[in-house]
């Protein structure tokens, strides 16, 4: 990979311009300085001469090695006024090169655009300190910072490309050139190219940027950031195979622009009435309610109370940026849609998304299979399925990773005192263990004996039995301690005592570190229709984690919503929700749902009905 060495820490004018020098270092010879003069010189002659058409600057990435380059990137990326888009690309772990192509993005950026490769290490660390919460990039993992620096307030804006390996590094490349396409300046070309209207079928699509069209002597190619500027869509949002098309062909450029075919909102939207239902993809969040485009650039804002009915949900816990889910239309007026999302059945009909084009596919399709449930439907999942699995993961693990590593070195310190707390404390009950025993065998060796109990009647041995009976016990058990999380503690221990025989304590052994939520101990307090303790060995089953073998606790994800096709619900620290059964086949039958931590631990969050994914 072609690269220059050095960064805005180095020198103020690296990468200043289409035909800008590698700066590396400062100037140290007169002779070097005489030819970037030269350079200039040529430079400035062939921008006065705009009649003849040059070709694209040869752009290359900046790499990024030591922390005082990556402190100058970051004040580069987050200096007030920049013009142009900057992307910043990480490498490999294990390797000095990126997975993502990051030449390529660089050509495709012709100058304007410039690319930085940051060394993961001091570098990526250093980048990562001086930059804003969630916007940095390590370990292979690439992004776009637009000029107008809106990602720093709002972070979803700035899409993390990830990649983990050759074919997610070339997923991640094409995504990186769509972004760099679609924010060129319209300028950047020297001059504008005479156009031919030409009419042709879509022969190709080449996602996710590119189409070929033929009229059966010409073949031309179609971009959405040429035809669709400012949409955010890509090719296949916006052309389907076998489609009709007219537009404005450019000989010069072999490029045809169907954008005189794009349907206004307005029409597009024109058919939809009141109680329809639709998709819609999430762009925002707010607190007074849920930002999404039922056509793109055309935001409309869902109110929280139509979204919930729970005062204390968060939208982040509910959706993600970027989620396409269905809402119901509640009214329909001058100011434009109105939406609502509390009252969708999973077997809605739903209307199909309007087309940004005429015979074209629906811009937004719902996704079939939930990326966290992809490993339930066994294999031969189809690809888009596979590739939202990846970026789920690839995103969940990038959060954790970025909240643990910062907290790594302390928390390290904290296990190892709380080692060495609980061996001191389990040494010295060991010792008074030891003790209480060799005074009860003194005493009992001191002890006369005593004469032999009359065997227990029949009433005596019936009471004996019911005090011991697991219902009597339980009863016992409970109101032990004034802390419930505490009680709740004990409650779990016990029932794994029980349930797990000693031959499979080892091989199912109960965790320490797991979490009883907050509104957990509330839930249980308000539980009808099940008996306590059916509640606690579902939670050792969890905990232990035997649900995943056990049939009857059907163990799945929980999706976002009640819509069939929804996401998995997922919390900003990357943890995923998940429900096993306590009932089958009763109404209202109830169920355990819980958060699972991108560490492993478990938070026990709730116990309610089939129907209330509420969490």
């Amino acid at each position: 990979m072609a690269v220059h060495r050095g960064g805005p820490g180095r020198a103020s004018n690296a990468g200043a311009g289409p035909a800008s020098a590698p700066t590396s270092a400062a100037p140290r010879l007169n002779k070097r300085q005489r030819r970037l003069a030269e350079r200039e010189r040529r430079r400035a002659a062939a921008e006065a001469a705009p009649q003849e058409r040059r070709p694209a600057p040869a752009a290359v990435p900046i790499v990024i090695s030591t922390a005082a380059q990556a402190r100058g990137l970051a004040a580069e990326l987050l200096r007030p006024g920049r013009q142009a888009p900057i992307v910043v690309i990480s490498t490999r772990p294990d390797s000095p090169e990126p997975w993502i192509d990051a030449r390529a993005v660089a050509r495709e950026g012709r100058g304007v655009v410039k690319v930085y490769v940051v060394v993961t290490g001091e570098a990526s660390w250093a980048f990562a300190k001086d930059m804003p919460d969630r916007t940095e990039v390590y370990g292979g993992a690439g992004r776009v910072y637009s000029a107008d620096l809106a990602w720093v307030e709002d972070c979803w804006s700035s899409t993390l490309h990830l990649a983990s390996d050759e074919a997610s590094g070339a997923r991640a490349t094409d995504g990186l050139i769509s972004q760099v396409l679609g924010s060129l300046p319209r300028h950047h070309e020297a001059k504008p190219s005479q156009t031919t209207p030409l009419t042709g079928v879509v022969k190709m699509l080449l996602p996710p940027d590119r189409a070929l069209v033929s009229d059966g002597q010409v073949t031309a190619t179609i971009s959405p950031e040429d035809s669709a500027p400012g949409l955010g869509v890509d090719i296949g949002q916006l052309l389907v195979q076998g489609q009709r098309v007219e537009g404005a062909y450019s000989k010069q450029t072999g490029y045809l622009n169907v954008g005189a075919q794009i349907i206004g909102a307005e029409q597009a939207l024109g058919d939809l009435k009141p109680g329809d239902a639709t998709l819609v993809r999430v762009v925002g969040m707010k607190e007074e309610g849920l930002v999404v485009e039922a056509y793109p650039g055309q935001d409309l804002t869902v109110p929280k109370e139509r979204i919930t009915s729970n005062a204390a949900d968060r939208l982040e816990d509910l959706y993600r940026i970027g989620a396409v889910v269905p809402a119901r239309v509640a009214s329909v007026g001058p100011d434009g849609l109105g939406l609502s999302m509390d009252d969708l059945d999973d077997d809605e009909p739903l209307v199909p998304a309007p087309s940004l084009l005429p015979g074209g596919p629906p811009w937004i399709e719902e996704t079939e299979v939930a990326a966290w449930e992809e490993a339930d439907q066994g294999e031969g999942g189809d690809a888009r399925s596979q590739r939202i699995t990846e970026l789920e993961q690839a995103l969940a693990q990038s959060r954790a990773r970025l909240s643990d590593l910062s907290l790594r070195l302390e928390e390290a310190r904290g296990h190892a005192e709380e080692a060495a707390g609980e061996l001191a404390r389990q040494r010295r009950l060991r010792q008074e263990a030891e003790e209480e025993l060799s005074q009860a065998r003194a005493a009992l060796k001191r002890a006369p004996a005593r004469p032999q109990a009359p065997k227990p009647g029949p009433v005596k041995r019936a009471e004996t039995a019911k005090a011991l009976s697991p219902e009597a016990l339980r009863e016992d058990e409970e109101g032990l301690f004034l802390d419930p999380v505490d009680q709740i503690r004990y409650e779990i221990y016990v029932a794994w005592a029980r349930q797990t025989p000693p031959v499979d304590k080892e091989r199912w052994p109960l965790p320490e570190r797991y979490i009883v939520g907050e509104a957990f101990p509330q839930a249980l307090e308000e539980l009808e229709g099940i008996d306590r303790s059916r509640v606690m060995r579902a939670a050792v089953d969890v905990l232990t984690g035997r649900a995943r073998e056990i049939s009857s606790r059907n163990l799945h994800a929980l999706r976002a919503s009640a819509a069939g096709g929804s996401p998995v619900r997922t919390r900003r620290d990357g943890a995923v929700a998940f429900r096993v059964s306590l009932q089958e086949g009763t109404p209202s039958a109830r169920r355990l749902h819980f958060w699972r931590l991108p560490d492993g631990r478990i938070e026990l969050i709730n116990v309610a009905v089939h129907d209330e994914i509420d969490v």
